[in-house]
């Protein structure tokens, strides 16, 4: 969705929070049972010129041995809460476990 907005809906930022990070890490698509074109999505945000940011918190619950792709600006609460404050709408996307 984040890919579709950023055509449309300039400009877009992507703050990924807690779990969310784990998109970040590498994937075997095929293995997954995704399409091969999902690795090439976050990079492909990062050429559109979306903002892609995380949280220090969550970044040490979920990188604690692998480096963060360079195109990621790890963020303290202050700038979390500031994206959120000025956004314009915030579409969350939760993980509903059933």
């Amino acid at each position: 969705m984040a890919l579709g907005f950023s055509v449309s809906h300039r400009p877009v930022t992507l703050l990924l929070m807690g779990e969310g990070l784990r998109i970040l890490l590498p994937i075997a698509p095929k293995l997954l049972g995704l399409p091969p074109e999902i690795d090439e999505v976050i990079p492909l945000l990062n050429e559109l010129g979306v903002g892609v940011f995380v949280p220090e918190a969550d970044l040490n619950r979920f990188f604690l041995d692998r480096p963060v792709p360079d195109f990621v600006q790890v963020v303290g609460s202050e700038v979390v809460q500031e994206l959120l404050s000025s956004a314009e709408i915030v579409i969350p996307f939760l993980r509903r476990v059933e």
